[in-house]
C-alpha cells in the first residue's frame, strides 16, 4: 500500500544520510552533472547555437534597426527614390536573413532538447539502479522514483529551454546593446549598465517568493496525487468501512490547500510582472530623456537620436517580454525542483564524495576480484537497520567450509534473509567481520562477489519474456542444457503441457503458471548459475510433494560441487547431510 506522504517521508529519510555533504559541493556537482556535462559532450551543436544566436541579435539590433533609422532619415529629407528603394531592398534582404537565422536557432533548440531529455533520463535511471547496489538498507518508495524520473526530466527540460531560448539570448542582447550604447555615448552606456544591474536586483528580489510559492504549490499537488493514488489502491476498504464521504472530504480539503497555494504562486508572479513592467517603462523614459538632452547639446546627431529611439524601443519591448517569461519558464520549474534537492543529493552522494576524495576521505576498498578459497568465516557479526533500532543478531560467529550444505533456521524476523543479503554485499552497515578465503568481504569487488554467490529469494517475480528465457536469465547456457536438466529431474512436463511449452511468454497475472511452476523457474535459474555459493530462501515452500522430491534430488547432485545454504523452517532436508545455523 502506498503512503500519502511517500515523497515527504523519503525526503526526511534521505536527509539524515547527506548531512556530512556540504551544499556548496552538492550544488556544484549537480550543476556540472545536470547541465555542463551535457554541453561538454555536445560541444559542436552548442557552439553552432551560440554562433547563430549572436549573429541573429547582432543583425537584428545593429544592422536592421540602424537601417530603419537610415531609411527614416532619407524619407524625412526627401532624398531620391532610388536611394530609398535600395535601402528598402537591403532591409527586405536582411529581414529574410533574420528569419533564416531565427529558424536555424529554433531548429538547433529542437535538436538539443530531445537529446538533453534523453541525457537526463539516462543519468537518473543509472543513479536509481546503482544507488542501492551496495546498501539496500536505505529504501525509497517506487512512487518517489517515478516522480523523480518524470518530473525531473520535465522541469529540467523547461529550464534548459529557458537557458537556450531566453537566458543566452538575453546575455547576448545585453552585450550588443551595451556595445551599441557605448558607440553612441559613454553616458548612455553607463545609464544602460546601471539599469541592467538594478534590473537584476529586482528580478532576484521578487524571484525568491515565486520559488517558495511554486515549491509549496508543488507539494500541495503531490499530496493530492498521493491521496487519490492511495484511495484507489484501497477502494474496497473504503467501501466496506463506509468511508467514502470521509475520503472525499479529505481530498477536498487537500484541494482547498492546493487552491490557496496556487493563488499565492500566481499572486507572486503578478507582483513580479507589474514591478518589472514599471521598471522598464522608467528605464526607457530615462534613456529617452538622456538621449534628448545629448541631442540638444549636440553630442548626438539627429540620425543617432532616431536610431537610439528605434533600437531602445525594440530592445526594451524584447527585454520586458523575455524577463516576464522568467517565472513560467524558469522560476516555477526551479521551485518545483527545489523539492527534489535532498533526494537528488542523496542519489548522487556517492559521486559527490568521489569528486572530493580528500575532503570526505574516500578510498575505493572493493578492489579484490580473485578468490582462490571459498570458505566463509563470520566473526562477531552484529546487525541492526539503523542506530536507533534493536539488533537483529549480535556477536554471531560461524565457519563454513567450501561444499558445506547449510540449513539456516530460526523464527521470522531473526535475520535469516538479512544474513544472506550481507554475504551478497547488499547491506554494509554491520558490525564485525566476514571473510571469504581470509579476505574481508568489504574489499571484494561487488560484481565479482555476486557472480560467485547466487541468492534465490522468496520473491516470485518473473520478467515478461518466455519461460525458457526466464530460466536462462543471468546464465550463459544453451537451451539444450536447460531442457536436458528439466527432463532429467522431472520438471519438463510441468511446462510442456502449456500452449507453447517452454516458449510460453510470461506476463504479469498469467494464469497458466501456478505458484509452484513459477517457483521452479527461479530455482532452476539459480542452479544454472556457475557460482561457488548458492543460497535458497524457503525453496520448497508452495511446492507439491512430487515437485519437492524432484528438487531435493537435484540438490543432491550439486551439494558436493559448491556451498549450498538453505533458509528454511521445514524438515524437508532432514535426509541430507547438513550443518545447521540457528538464529
Amino acid at each position: 500500500m502506498s503512503n500519502d506522504n511517500d515523497f515527504e517521508n523519503d525526503n526526511k529519510l534521505v536527509k539524515q544520510y547527506i548531512t556530512h555533504i556540504t551544499d556548496s559541493d552538492s550544488l556544484s556537482f549537480l550543476f556540472n552533472k545536470l547541465f555542463l556535462d551535457y554541453f561538454k559532450q555536445n560541444k559542436s551543436i552548442s557552439l553552432y547555437f551560440i554562433i547563430f544566436a549572436i549573429t541573429l541579435w547582432a543583425v537584428k539590433i545593429f544592422l536592421f534597426d540602424t537601417l530603419i533609422s537610415e531609411l527614416t532619415m532619407n524619407i524625412t529629407k526627401k532624398n531620391s527614390i532610388s536611394i530609398i528603394a535600395k535601402l528598402i531592398a537591403i532591409l527586405i534582404s536582411i529581414k529574410y536573413f533574420i528569419e533564416f537565422l531565427a529558424y536555424s536557432v529554433n531548429n538547433l533548440v529542437s535538436e538539443i532538447l530531445p537529446d538533453y531529455n534523453t541525457y537526463i533520463r539516462n543519468i537518473t535511471i543509472h543513479q536509481l539502479y546503482y544507488k542501492f547496489y551496495d546498501n539496500l538498507n536505505i529504501t525509497i518508495s517506487y512512487t518517489t522514483f517515478l516522480q523523480i524520473l518524470f518530473d525531473l526530466c520535465y522541469y529540467l527540460r523547461h529550464i534548459m529551454l529557458y537557458f537556450l531560448s531566453d537566458f543566452i539570448i538575453i546575455i547576448i542582447a545585453l552585450i550588443i546593446k551595451l556595445i551599441f550604447m557605448y558607440s553612441l555615448h559613454k553616458t548612455l552606456f553607463y545609464i544602460t549598465l546601471v539599469g541592467i544591474i538594478f534590473c537584476s536586483f529586482i528580478v532576484y528580489y521578487y524571484s525568491k517568493n515565486i520559488i517558495i510559492n511554486s515549491s509549496n504549490r508543488s507539494n500541495a499537488i503531490n499530496k493530492i496525487n498521493k491521496k487519490i493514488h492511495n484511495n484507489f489502491e484501497n477502494l474496497i476498504n473504503i467501501y466496506v468501512n463506509n468511508k467514502t464521504q470521509d475520503e472525499v472530504k479529505k481530498t477536498q480539503d487537500l484541494e482547498k490547500n492546493f487552491h490557496n497555494k496556487f493563488k499565492c504562486q500566481l499572486k507572486s508572479v503578478n507582483i513580479f510582472s507589474a514591478n518589472i513592467n514599471m521598471y522598464f517603462t522608467i528605464l526607457f523614459t530615462i534613456i529617452v530623456i538622456s538621449a534628448l538632452y545629448l541631442y540638444k547639446i549636440k553630442e548626438l546627431s539627429s540620425k543617432q537620436f532616431i536610431t537610439l529611439l528605434i533600437i531602445s524601443n525594440t530592445y526594451i519591448e524584447f527585454l520586458s517580454s523575455t524577463v516576464n517569461s522568467i517565472p513560467s519558464t524558469f522560476l516555477v520549474p526551479f521551485g518545483t525542483l527545489n523539492n527534489f534537492y535532498n533526494i537528488l543529493v542523496f542519489l548522487f552522494s556517492n559521486d559527490i564524495i568521489k569528486a572530493n576524495p580528500d575532503k570526505y576521505n574516500y578510498k575505493n576498498k572493493r578492489t579484490v576480484n580473485k578468490i582462490k578459497h571459498w570458505n566463509v568465516a563470520i566473526d562477531n557479526l552484529s546487525f541492526r537497520y539503523n542506530p536507533n533500532s534493536k539488533y537483529i543478531f549480535k556477536n554471531f560467529n560461524y565457519n563454513i567450509d567450501f561444499t558445506d550444505f547449510i540449513l539456516i533456521k530460526g523464527k521470522s524476523g531473526v535475520g535469516k534473509s538479512t544474513l544472506a543479503k550481507i554475504l551478497l554485499g547488499l547491506f554494509n552497515n554491520y558490525e564485525g567481520k566476514i571473510y571469504i578465503g581470509d579476505i574481508d568481504i568489504q574489499t571484494i569487488n561487488l560484481h565479482y562477489l555476486r557472480n560467485n554467490i547466487t541468492y534465490v529469494t522468496q520473491n516470485n517475480s518473473l520478467y515478461n519474456i518466455s519461460i525458457l528465457e526466464n530460466m536462462k536469465y543471468g546464465n550463459n547456457v544453451s537451451d539444450e542444457k536447460v531442457i536436458s536438466l528439466l527432463k532429467k529431474y522431472g520438471f519438463y512436463n510441468l511446462y510442456n503441457k502449456l500452449d507453447n511449452g517452454l516458449n510460453t511468454l510470461y506476463n504479469n497475472g498469467n494464469n497458466q503458471l501456478s505458484y509452484g511452476m513459477t517457483k521452479i523457474i527461479l530455482l532452476i535459474r539459480g542452479i544454472l548459475r556457475d557460482s561457488n555459493i548458492l543460497i535458497f530462501d524457503e525453496p520448497t515452500n508452495g511446492l507439491d510433494p512430487n515437485t519437492k522430491n524432484n528438487f531435493i534430488k537435484l540438490l543432491k547432485s550439486i551439494i558436493n560441487t559448491k556451498t549450498v545454504m538453505i533458509i528454511t523452517h521445514t524438515e524437508d532436508f532432514k535426509e541430507l547431510n547438513y550443518k545447521e545455523i540457528k538464529l
